[in-house]
């Protein structure tokens, strides 16, 4: 009953990069306070990821300078508030990450000696970037209207160049990602992604071939019938996608920023952000 996640290959590697948005709750001196923090994970080759992003909180925004995540899952990290009347305020946090859920649980302690523990912590918006290793992943997502729990993400990485697996939670049906799709030879591609759209903070880029969308092919499909399950999905969307995936051999050029202009008089099929 549930999530069915089913991986073949050489085993489950670990992420060349990790990144996402999380909204994270802590209690400090008897009160409740709510912000989040922006995480980007990158593998140091040393067996474990570097971190670096940002925190907003009661206190101010602050910059995480240095810390640590295993591939487990422990971790680390110091972030120092640079402005405001909370300049020069640290606080390290530690704990674990459940790659699964893409929840923390942890505690923090600050400089002046306040500490406490995160009462949540957790992310609907992740993006994992692979390696080339042999693996190929098949998720069955079952459909959860109340959607308490997120559901795994499992990468499929076949090609040498990083395949990105971004996932966002899509809450109700009527809820729009905020991402364009163009279709123009039977392939669809990413043609643009609003700054406050679901996947606004993913590694998701326009121009890039889409692969599937919550495990379906998107190969000879119009952008009309891509966008389609976007619509129809609630709960996680997770999309494949990455640079050049519709050839054989990739083109050893730098990836574009922006969509490359239509070459078709086949429509752009939009999807607004929500808010």
């Amino acid at each position: 009953v549930g999530q069915v996640t089913i991986v073949a290959g050489t085993g489950h590697p670990p992420f060349e990069t990790f990144s996402g948005t999380f909204d994270m709750s802590y209690v400090d001196r008897g009160k409740q306070f709510c912000g989040h923090v922006v995480l980007e994970l990158k593998n140091n080759e040393r067996g474990g990821y570097s971190v670096t992003g940002t925190t907003s909180d009661a206190d101010g925004t602050a910059v995480i300078t240095e810390g640590l995540v295993t591939f487990e899952g422990d971790a680390w990290w110091v972030d120092e508030v640079l402005n405001g009347n909370d300049k020069g305020l640290k606080v390290l946090t530690t704990g674990k990450f459940d790659w699964s859920t893409h929840n923390f649980e942890g505690t923090w302690r600050a400089s002046t000696g306040q500490s406490g523990r995160y009462t949540s912590f957790e992310s609907t918006n992740v993006t994992k970037t692979f390696d080339s290793v042999p693996v190929t992943a098949v998720v069955a997502t079952p459909v959860n209207p109340t959607f308490t729990q997120t559901p795994i993400v499992t990468a499929v990485a076949e090609s040498s160049s990083p395949v990105v697996v971004a996932t966002a939670n899509k809450v109700t049906k009527d809820m729009t990602v905020g991402i364009g799709i163009k279709a123009p030879n039977g392939t669809p591609f990413i043609s643009s992604i609003q700054p406050d759209g679901l996947f606004a903070t993913s590694a998701l880029r326009a121009g890039m071939d889409v692969q599937s969308i919550n495990s379906q092919s998107m190969s000879g499909k119009t952008a009309g019938e891509a966008t389609q399950l976007i619509k129809d999905a609630v709960g996680e969307i997770t999309i494949v996608a990455g640079w050049n995936l519709s050839v054989s051999s990739p083109i050893a050029v730098a990836p574009i920023v922006s969509a490359p202009p239509a070459g078709s008089d086949e429509p752009e099929v939009y999807v607004p952000s929500y808010r």
